[in-house]
């Protein structure tokens, strides 16, 4: 659940995005949907999986669950809580005499049953014929002869980078136009994000517009007189603090230390230093800058300015002739996967709008994942 910027260049902006749609939201049963065999996939899945079963006093084991899914009353019992919205949750319940064990997955569930449930792809059973309109849409479980399975279908777009999208919403307002084209700017305006965040009630503010219509010196001028004011925000609240402290750790340190650390400690660690202290200390500051990390902060004045100009028009991703052109790849709540070094990300993305010609449209939209 992400917000991203993406700048579509040239029209035809829904035809553009139109090869990245997610079709287990939108449902949109098209070409880029395909027929992905994923039967290798679960079934090393089905056979490194561990169940949590119960073993009876006869030595049986049970499952905490009903064969439909759901809690099995005689080995759950409802979940203490004091939120409304939690009432009817269960937890598991051991009955005396029983044991709570752990098994292989495989030795108490056929590789069909593990898969409906893993995936929630519908069964086929041999003889019967593929429904892609109705209840086979997602995804299949085809069986043979003897009920053993043949493959499993996962219908996905590979490519998905959205599941919704809007002209505007969170960056609606995101070119300035030269004052002689002002006139233009509230008839391209897109729709304003849910919180309205965007710059879409200023004045020559619009979200789509020719490229030599766009007032780019004014916006980098305008962010890196923003930039120096954070900037000298951040050391008014270190006073004699050192201005340096260590960062926190890149994706590519955690890829490569995954297996030793603890991210308690990690962000114990982090958060004690002195400047993060400072940082967070100061609830405004904290509320406007700690989502978007304080690291931001371990440059120089001039490094810092010259980096907001240069980023001014830079999205998370382009896409021109339908080609998706991005520093990373968006996951839930944020969070940017395999991501190329921000400031490789900035001077490419400048070039490559930097060289488009004058009358090219440029629209910014609203992606969600």
């Amino acid at each position: 659940m992400s917000h991203f910027s993406v700048l579509v260049i040239g029209p035809n902006v829904d035809e553009q995005l139109a090869p990245y749609h997610e079709f287990e939201c939108t449902g949109l049963d098209n070409e880029f949907v395909q027929d992905v065999d994923v039967t290798e996939r679960y079934h090393k899945d089905y056979m490194d999986r561990k169940a949590q079963m119960l073993r009876g006093p006869d030595g049986q084991l049970h499952s905490f669950f009903t064969p439909e899914g759901n809690w099995d009353p005689r080995f759950s019992t409802p979940a203490p809580s004091d939120n409304k919205w939690d009432k009817g949750r269960r937890q598991k319940f051991v009955p005396a005499g029983y044991t709570e064990v752990e098994v292989p997955e495989h030795t108490v569930k056929t590789f069909a049953e593990f898969a409906k449930g893993w995936g929630g792809q519908e069964v086929i059973p041999f003889g019967h014929r593929i429904d892609k309109a109705g209840k086979h849409k997602y995804g299949y479980i085809q069986l043979g002869e003897s009920g053993s399975v043949l493959k499993i279908i996962d219908r996905t777009n590979p490519n998905k980078k959205w599941d919704w999208y809007q002209v505007g919403g969170r960056w609606s307002g995101y070119f300035r136009l030269k004052p002689e084209q002002m006139h233009h700017a509230k008839a391209n305006l897109g729709e304003p994000g849910t919180f309205g965040r965007g710059r879409e009630d200023i004045a020559g503010y619009t979200d789509r517009a020719k490229k030599g219509h766009v007032d780019f010196e004014y916006m980098r001028n305008e962010n890196g007189a923003e930039a120096a004011k954070e900037w000298e925000r951040s050391r008014a609240i270190l006073g004699d603090i050192p201005a340096k402290w260590k960062p926190w750790p890149t994706q590519k340190w955690f890829e490569e230390n995954k297996d030793e650390y603890d991210i308690e400690e990690l962000r114990d660690s982090y958060s004690a230093q002195p400047a993060i202290r400072a940082f967070k200390n100061d609830k405004d500051f904290n509320r406007d800058y700690a989502w978007g990390g304080f690291d931001r902060f371990l440059m120089t004045r001039e490094a810092y300015v010259r980096r907001a100009r240069n980023r001014t028009i830079v999205p998370y991703a382009i896409v021109y002739k339908g080609e998706w052109i991005g520093r990373g790849r968006m996951g839930w709540w944020g969070t940017s996967l395999d991501e190329i070094d921000e400031d490789l990300w900035i001077e490419q993305a400048n070039k490559y709008i930097d060289e488009l010609p004058d009358s090219t449209m440029l629209t910014i939209v609203d992606c969600h994942i």
